[in-house]
This record gives C-alpha cells, sequence and structure tokens, in this order.
C-alpha cells in the first residue's frame, strides 16, 4: 500500500536549515544530501513498517519509527516518524547528536 508522506512545518525548517548548513561547508556535498534526503522520504510510501521504533517511542501515545539518514557512510540524521492509515507523518528530522524528543516536540 502506497501512503501520502506529509512533513510537519517542523520537520521541513529541519530539513532546510540541515541543508543550508551543509552549503556553506561544501555545495556538493549538500545537493547529494538534500536530494538523498528527498528520495528516502519519497521511498517511505511504500514500506514504512521496516524502519524501527524509535527509543522515544515507549514514552509517546504513539508508535514513533526512525529512518536514519546520512551521506555516504556516516549516519548523521533521525527522520521521526508515524505512520497513520494513509499516511506518514514526519515530525523530525533531528541530527543525530541531539537530544531524545517528547512527546511536547510532537
Amino acid at each position: 500500500m502506497t501512503r501520502e508522506v506529509i512533513l510537519t512545518e517542523t520537520a521541513r525548517q529541519q530539513m532546510n536549515a540541515a541543508a543550508d548548513w551543509y552549503a556553506e561547508q561544501n555545495p556538493s556535498v549538500a545537493a547529494k544530501w538534500f536530494n538523498g534526503l528527498i528520495s528516502r522520504l519519497n521511498a517511505l510510501s511504500e514500506n514504512p513498517e521496516q524502519y524501527s521504533v524509535a527509543r522515544e517511542s515507549e514514552f509517546m501515545s504513539v508508535e514513533l519509527r526512525q529512518m536514519l539518514y546520512g551521506s555516504g557512510k556516516r549516519i548523521t540524521h533521525r527522520v521521526l516518524f508515524v505512520i497513520r492509515e494513509q499516511r506518514i507523518v514526519v515530525y523530525q528530522i533531528r541530527h543525530v547528536s541531539m537530544r531524545d524528543i517528547t512527546a511536547e516536540d510532537l
């Protein structure tokens, strides 16, 4: 079943901020990172259940899942999402060094 992938405004801002940071460091890496992330987000619509339950999920009222992402072999970001009936809602795209989210962050 193919589901619609929806990014919250927070997730969209986090994605753009990360892309901006990469662009300041190395524009070619930024484009690769951003395009790769968009591709992976689109792929979420096909089989979101393949991704693990996020560690924060035990403290949430929903099953929060995570997709790990990075450019090259290094994981740099966690895409935190919830599977709804016909939708995947991406709540956060966070650097792996950031603190865990809480229910208030959703």
